[in-house]
Formats: structure tokens, C-alpha cells, sequence
């Protein structure tokens, strides 16, 4: 009696698990493979729940799904992650700024497949912002640092509002405390002495950073520009630099330390050399496709009549081989490379500015598997989410691209977009053009002549605190020399 109960208890758990069908199954797609670079045969994506349940070869008998497709052998990749954005910026030009809304910024990025950014520096309107929209629509994937630490007057105090200023080491621990008081998935500090004539946080304060980040499991992002205050973010505990070193040749010492510490090195040669490529070669108002989710008024801004760029942006764009070299340097030591295009930034557009990154990595003379790679399992590793993004398999989300064409052929296939799934879910992408169609930038009207009238004839009343610094084209490596004086007015 016992033996024949068990039986029909087995015979029933069988039944049931058989009758559940899983939600979607995507017959005939060819997916990345991470490890090998390169692209499985014809096979089919089971997902349920917003994850991949299983990935199987074609000869493998079907398992029902409550809906099917076929991809028609297309191939998949990852949804991409990029690194470094700023979400209540809207990447206009340097003088007439315009403004969008978060929802405007999510919908480019999942229009063009990055269905992962990582934001660090918002403040927390735009995080609510967000929030908001996370729970009334289909959006990236969001982490974020909040508020990010620096100096005095240092670099992100000039954008309003508050960031966590360092005056001396006993600050830190309450700054700490309203910090992870909004749940923050990384850590991000500044290290910019605008080329050794500004301050910036000292050593024991970044080491402070570093450790309580290392004992709260929060990756660890330090802005740099010099080798020099690379090799300090390093050795204070920086887990990724939000920056690449772009002026300035490395050297074997800051590699052995890139290697011994497991940094991720995240170039951001686009937000250096969008403004310079897009005056001499008119590179992002080419690419209709990167394009389409921009609002006509900002493309307008950004595009016509471009101005020439100042002295040392000049001068970074025609040191663009020395970041390349960089890269490949470090490439060939196996150091992890991330993308991040630092969106928000002049030139630098949500979305289509992790395409221009992609680009640019290609041009540092990676293959397209591994600019893949850094767009997908780095950057998932870069911020411990390895084991949930960043790749198609088994118990990770199933959040992904599809292609008609190989982009390991030609990473520029990548950017030409078949169809993206956020979490199982196929995003309407034609809908999101038509929203951010819909939404009107606020600002001034660009490319205006002033006349005099209109000028404004105070530039600054010196009524606040922030204390303004000296600089010169220094910063990029050039020769002038820059002092500060003050004069009392009778």
C-alpha cells in the first residue's frame, strides 16, 4: 500500500510540472558565447520569469512555452552596460543647455539595447525620478552611487547641489552614513587637481573610502585624468578608474598595480573626443540609426553650426592615439576593460553615447569580441553582478539584443538593431521613438546670435562659497600658466 501511494504522489508532482509551460521560447538564435567569443549554433532560449531557464541545441526536443518565436538564426548578445552616466544631464552643447527628463534618457538606452547603466552622480530628485518610472514602465536596469565624495570646491560642486565634501578626515564618517543611508549600489570619489593646481582628497581620506566601500561589498569608482593620481585611486582601493588615462603615456608600474589590485579600467573616450570628431567629421549627426530617440531641438543644438572646440580639447583629440596606446597596453596585459561613455556631458547623448564608446574601442584596435565583452561581462563584473547580468545563460536575466548581422564580422553591426528584450519582455521600440518625439527639451534657443542688449553683464556676484581655481591648458598637457587675484573694488 505504501509503495503503490508514493507511486501516484511521483506520478502526480510529473504531471503538474509537465502541464506548467514556461512563458517564452526563442527558437533558431544563435547566442554569444563570452568565453570563446563567438556564436552558438541555431538554438533555442527558454525563459520564464524574466530569466533564462534554459539554453538548448536545436536537436534537442521542444518544451512547450506559452509563446514562441522564432529568431530566425539572428544572433544575441547581451543587453549592454554602460558604466558611467549622469541622468540628470542631457548631453547638449557647452553653452545653450537643454534639459530632458529621465524618462527620455531611458528610453534611448533601451531603444539602442543598454538595458544596464550605472549612474554616479545624481542627486535625489533624479533618483526619484527614476524610481517612479521603474515602477510604471519598462526601463534599464538602474544602479548608482547618489552622491559622490570629493574636496572643497572641488570637481561635482559645480553643477549645484550638494556633494560630499571632505574638509578633513573626522567628516567622513557621518558623510558615510548619509551615503549608504540611500542604498547606493557603488561608491564614487574624486580625484581632479585640474593637472597639480587644484587640491583633491587626500590619500588617508580615499583609503578611508576605499575600505568602508571594501566592507559594505560596494565597488569602489574613483574619477582620474593623470597617471599619477590613477596609480592613488589604486592604491587607496579603487576597484574600477571612471576614467581612462588619456594624456599621458602609462607606465609598468601603474600596470603591475592595475593587475595586482583587479581594476577595471573604463576609458570614456567618448565624452573626450565627441565634440572634436563631430566638428572635424561629423560623426554622431551621421548615424541616423543612434538617433532616432533624440529630439529634434537637441539634435539641432548639438549639430549645426558646431563650434570649434577650445584649446585642449583640441589638444585631447590630437592626443587620441595616446589613449589608444594606453588601452592596447593594457589589453595585452589582460586587464578587465569596461565601457562607459559618461552620458550627460556635452556631446555625449544617453545611449548613442555607449555606441560612439563602442566605436572608439574599435578604432583603440580591439577586436569586436572584446569590446563585446567589456560592454557585457566586464561591466557586470565591474559592479558584482556577475552572476545575474551580462550574459545568456542559464540564471541570468534575460535582458538581450538581436541582430541580423554578425557583429563579430563587424562591431558596427551592432549598431543596427533587429529587436532588444528587457527581462523576457520584447520592448516596443518603434513606442519609445514616438515618446521621445513627444518630449520638448527646455532651454534657450540654440545657435542664436546676441546681440549686446542681451548679454549678461554679471558673470558672477561672488556670494558663494565655492572657492574658484586657476586654470590653464595645463590640464592637457600644454604650457601656459594660470594665477588668481582678488582686488577690492572701492
Amino acid at each position: 500500500m505504501n509503495i503503490i501511494t508514493k507511486t501516484v504522489i511521483a506520478l502526480s508532482l510529473t504531471s503538474h510540472f509537465s502541464a506548467h509551460a514556461i512563458d517564452l521560447r526563442v527558437d533558431n538564435i544563435r547566442v554569444y558565447q563570452s568565453n570563446s567569443q563567438s556564436f552558438s549554433a541555431p538554438s533555442s532560449l527558454y525563459i520564464d520569469d524574466g530569466k533564462i531557464v534554459n539554453v538548448a541545441k536545436a536537436t534537442v526536443p521542444l518544451q512547450n512555452a506559452d509563446k514562441t518565436i522564432d529568431a530566425n538564426n539572428q544572433y544575441a548578445i547581451p543587453g549592454l552596460i554602460d558604466l558611467h552616466v549622469h541622468l540628470g544631464s542631457s548631453g547638449s552643447n557647452f553653452t545653450e543647455f537643454q534639459y530632458l527628463p529621465v524618462k527620455s534618457h531611458f528610453n534611448s538606452n533601451l531603444y539602442l539595447g543598454v538595458t544596464n547603466i550605472i549612474d554616479l552622480f545624481s542627486f535625489e530628485q533624479t533618483l526619484n525620478e527614476a524610481a517612479q518610472l521603474e515602477e510604471a514602465q519598462l526601463t534599464p536596469n538602474l544602479f548608482y552611487a547618489g552622491t559622490l565624495f570629493t574636496n572643497p570646491g572641488g570637481h561635482g560642486t559645480q553643477f549645484g547641489g550638494n556633494a560630499y565634501e571632505i574638509a578633513k578626515n573626522e567628516d567622513i564618517a557621518a558623510l558615510w552614513e548619509k551615503h549608504i543611508s540611500t542604498q547606493p549600489h557603488v561608491t564614487k570619489a574624486v580625484i581632479e587637481t585640474f593637472a597639480g593646481v587644484g587640491k583633491s582628497l587626500t590619500d588617508s581620506q580615499l583609503s578611508d573610502l576605499g575600505k568602508r566601500s571594501e566592507a559594505a561589498n560596494l565597488p569602489y569608482f574613483v574619477h582620474v585624468s593623470t597617471l599619477d593620481d590613477g596609480k592613488r585611486a589604486i592604491k587607496a582601493g579603487a576597484t574600477a578608474l571612471a576614467h581612462g588615462i588619456n594624456s599621458e603615456a602609462i607606465d609598468d608600474e601603474f600596470i603591475t598595480l592595475m593587475k595586482q589590485h583587479n581594476v577595471t579600467y573604463i576609458p570614456t573616450l567618448a565624452v573626450y573626443h565627441n565634440h572634436s570628431d563631430e566638428k572635424h567629421n561629423h560623426t554622431i549627426s551621421s548615424q541616423n540609426e543612434l538617433l532616432k530617440t533624440i529630439p529634434e531641438k537637441l539634435q539641432e543644438c548639438l549639430f549645426e553650426n558646431v563650434p570649434a572646440p577650445s584649446k585642449w580639447k583640441e589638444h585631447a583629440w590630437s592626443e587620441r592615439k595616446t589613449a589608444y596606446a594606453n588601452i592596447q597596453k593594457l589589453h595585452k596585459a589582460n586587464i578587465t576593460i569596461g565601457t562607459g561613455s559618461d552620458a550627460g556631458n556635452p556631446y555625449t547623448i544617453h545611449g548613442t553615447g555607449l555606441h560612439n564608446e563602442l566605436d572608439a574601442l574599435k578604432k583603440a584596435g580591439l577586436t569586436s569580441g572584446e569590446i563585446i565583452n567589456a560592454a557585457t561581462v566586464n561591466g557586470a563584473q565591474a559592479i558584482n553582478k556577475a552572476d545575474s547580468i551580462g550574459k545568456l545563460a542559464k540564471g541570468f536575466e534575460a535582458s538581450f539584443i538581436l541582430l541580423k548581422q554578425n557583429p563579430l564580422d563587424d562591431i558596427n553591426h551592432i549598431h543596427t538593431i533587429s529587436e532588444v528584450y528587457k527581462a523576457g519582455i520584447q520592448v516596443d521600440r518603434p513606442a519609445l521613438i514616438a515618446q521621445n518625439k513627444a518630449i520638448k527639451p527646455q532651454g534657450p534657443t540654440c545657435n542664436e546670435v546676441i546681440k549686446s542688449s542681451q548679454a549678461q553683464h554679471v558673470i558672477n556676484d561672488f556670494t558663494g562659497d565655492t572657492p574658484w581655481q586657476a586654470l590653464s591648458d595645463s590640464v592637457m598637457g600644454g604650457q601656459s600658466v594660470a594665477t588668481l587675484t582678488t582686488h577690492k573694488i572701492a
